[in-house]
């Protein structure tokens, strides 16, 4: 049978068509009324860190702007466009985030004031954004359409504690109660939307989705999970390399942090000062037979120095056989350290890491910010950080029961 060459070529003029979505590179249009002409507008890798990880640039015209890529990438990025509307002042930016890979993609808003700011707190939704053309960011705004109810509820409660609970507490007044009702509230949803990411990992491990939820994991872990099961985590994803390399390269530092202090770990000795400027071994304070909270701060940190009555508090309430706190600072002026406890009056075992935010204080223990918390068991494993207030509270009744008669 003779076979048609005009069908043959425009069989293939079909099958290319097919394919070409994957093999051209991205075209991004965004439209957003209301940006200045000749504004600059960025795409970023998510974890890049430096003027080099710049994907492309584009300059605005009549509230629009295009971004054209000159190659594929042949894989899928999390990535950030940013509108500098204000250059050299992220305050006043604009910024979305989305899932893309090699697709066309239209961004819309209706008002550039509506755009979400860089900072999330200066204005701007990401529900007024409208993005069609990126079938990850589809799947991605699904996935957490499926838990925004718990999100918004998990926000609610926590505008609540912050006004029923931790303002109090900071002026001394202390709604333990209502608190530790809320926090367990919290705790709840929180495992709840944690569950359901590693649920999607394993469904979907070769996705970026599944990378960029690893990674959350990972930086809020808060010793909540052991090594094995940070490893069975990691282990779900099944993301190509080098072509993921910068979120897997972020993925597997965080990783590495989040098992330095992992549930179940040792705590890590330091070498630190007294009061008197002695040098000493932070293993000389953690004493066997009880729980010990070690309270990483500083005297210029405002959010640690109003955590300091709701401990004072608690350790008047639960009896020093079970439970002890070494507080920890990283101040590199000593006096400034000392005026500190003057004015705090901390009836408990105060230590210095003269060498700041370099030391190895900050260094062994992952610190990112303070106030940071690290709580040991009876025998110096770790079982849980980054937990102050209510839900230090929470914790310490579900390990010493009954041995709590206060509260």
């Amino acid at each position: 049978m003779k076979i048609n060459k005009n069908i043959l070529f425009l069989m293939g003029m079909t099958l290319s068509a097919l394919a070409a979505p994957g093999q051209q590179p991205y075209h991004v249009t965004g439209r957003m009324p209301g940006v200045p002409d000749g504004t600059k507008v960025y795409l970023l890798d998510y974890f890049g860190e430096k003027k080099k990880d710049r994907l492309d640039s584009a300059v605005t015209k009549d509230g629009s702007f295009v971004l054209q890529g000159k190659k594929t990438w042949g894989m899928v990025r999390r990535c950030n466009i940013l509108v500098d509307c204000e250059p050299g002042n992220l305050i006043k930016s604009k910024q979305v985030g989305l899932f893309m890979g090699d697709e066309t993609v239209t961004i819309s808003a209706p008002h550039i004031d509506s755009v979400p700011a860089y900072y999330y707190t200066r204005g701007g939704n990401i529900k007024y954004v409208a993005i069609t053309g990126a079938a990850e960011q589809a799947r991605y705004e699904a996935f957490k359409a499926e838990s925004q109810q718990q999100l918004d509820r998990a926000e609610e409660l926590r505008l609540q504690y912050n006004k029923e609970f931790h303002v109090p507490a900071a002026e001394g007044v202390f709604n333990t109660a209502q608190g530790m009702a809320m926090m367990r509230e919290l705790r709840a949803l929180r495992a709840k939307i944690n569950a359901r990411k590693i649920d999607f990992i394993r469904q979907y491990p070769q996705s970026t989705i599944a990378a960029l939820l690893a990674y959350e994991l990972m930086v809020s872990a808060r010793s909540r999970y052991t090594i094995k099961e940070i490893d069975d985590i990691m282990g779900s994803l099944n993301i190509p390399r080098p072509a993921g390399a910068q979120i897997i390269k972020k993925l597997d530092a965080a990783a590495a942090d989040a098992k330095a202090t992992a549930k179940g770990v040792r705590f890590i000795d330091l070498p630190l000062t007294d009061q008197r400027g002695k040098p000493v071994q932070l293993s000389q304070y953690v004493k066997p037979g009880q729980y010990t909270l070690l309270e990483f701060w500083s005297s210029h940190c405002g959010p640690c120095r109003n955590q300091i009555p709701h401990m004072r508090h608690l350790s008047e309430l639960v009896s020093q056989k079970d439970f002890s706190i070494i507080s920890i600072s990283i101040d590199e002026k000593d006096a400034e350290w000392k005026k500190a406890l003057r004015e705090e009056k901390m009836p408990w075992t105060q230590l210095l890491d003269k060498k700041g935010s370099e030391g190895p204080t900050v260094t062994l223990y992952k610190i990112e910010g303070i106030p940071h918390s690290v709580l040991v068991d009876p025998q110096g494993y770790i079982v849980e950080s980054r937990i102050n207030g209510a839900e230090l509270d929470v914790v310490l009744k579900e390990l010493l029961g009954e041995k709590i008669t206060t509260f």
